[in-house]
């Protein structure tokens, strides 16, 4: 220190400068790379440790940042065992669908669970390419739209015979609005316009129309309304049963591709527990078959 001020630090000094001059070799090629883990001497030697406990129980967890080398770390350690006797099975978690809290286990021998793992990843991928395109097959949207055309068919032939009857009685449905939707109204028809039981009301108490009309008109208008109410019911349950029938046509187009996929995927793995897996792989994709229902997009391509 000078002057009460740091000394200035020459500008060769502000980093370290490697020098080539102190290898013993001229390039990296005719070095061998290092094979050892730098440091983590605790991590090695506890993860040895674990793998020298052959008891049930015990277990080695591993955590740390993502590029720490955790992977390969662990891997070169396995290198340096000198494995002898059977080598265990391959145990795959699989989703449990009746409580995904509780996946079950399945117990494959050496190498197969990864076998299984992509296995099961084409089957996915396949069907998301699959099922889209039976839902675009002529013969699916024909018998579609006869199924939508039947309902809409039926549902106007009862509103059109209800209408003949509303005048033939003397009354007009009417389209009332009420804010942003609308309602059919059944109102008398007085000279030719479709007046309001109001209206009726108010000319009874200027004596400018029949009591007696009115009460008429008043019992035959809720006749109709009920009438009305009727065929509301029977459209709404017309609606479930439409429903339920395009739902039971998708599933009846998908179930041969999904039940011929998970029938190849259970003859090459034949395992019980695997078998009985599969099983609810189809229940629950047929339940959720709108899962695949869309084409996946395609990135767009770059403009060149």
């Amino acid at each position: 220190m000078a002057n009460g001020l740091y000394e200035e630090v020459p500008v060769e000094k502000l980093r370290w400068r490697c020098d080539p001059d102190s290898f013993s070799f001229e390039t990296t090629e005719s070095i061998q790379p290092c094979e050892e883990i730098i440091g983590q001497e605790r991590a090695l030697e506890a993860i040895r440790v674990g793998l020298g406990i052959n008891s049930i129980g015990y277990n080695i967890f591993v955590t740390g940042l993502a590029g720490t080398g955790r992977f390969t770390t662990i891997k070169a350690v396995l290198k340096e065992l000198d494995v002898t006797g059977k080598i265990p099975n391959d145990l795959c978690y699989v989703n449990n669908f009746k409580n995904p809290d509780m996946p079950h286990m399945l117990s494959l021998p050496a190498g197969e669970g990864n076998r299984f793992k992509k296995e099961m990843e084409i089957l996915v991928e396949t069907l998301k390419k699959k099922i889209p395109l039976i839902f675009e097959n002529e013969n699916y949207l024909n018998k579609k739209k006869e199924l939508v055309e039947g309902f809409r068919n039926r549902q106007a032939d009862m509103f059109r015979e209800f209408e003949k009857k509303v005048n033939k009685e003397g009354f007009a449905l009417v389209q009332i609005q009420v804010g942003p939707y609308s309602r059919p109204g059944i109102f008398p028809v007085i000279e030719g316009n479709p007046v309001n039981i109001e209206q009726l009301e108010s000319m009874v108490e200027e004596n400018k129309f029949s009591k007696e009309e009115l009460e008429r008109l008043k019992g035959a208008q809720a006749e109709l309304v009920n009438t009305l109410e009727d065929i509301f019911k029977e459209t709404r349950k017309s609606e479930k049963e439409i429903k339920d029938q395009l739902s039971a046509l998708d599933t009846e187009m998908i179930s041969p591709i999904i039940k011929d996929s998970i029938s190849d995927m259970k003859e090459r793995f034949n395992v019980e527990k695997i078998h009985r897996y599969l099983d609810e792989v189809r229940e629950d994709i047929l339940t959720n078959f709108h899962r695949f229902r869309e084409k996946e997009e395609s990135a767009p391509s770059p403009i060149p």
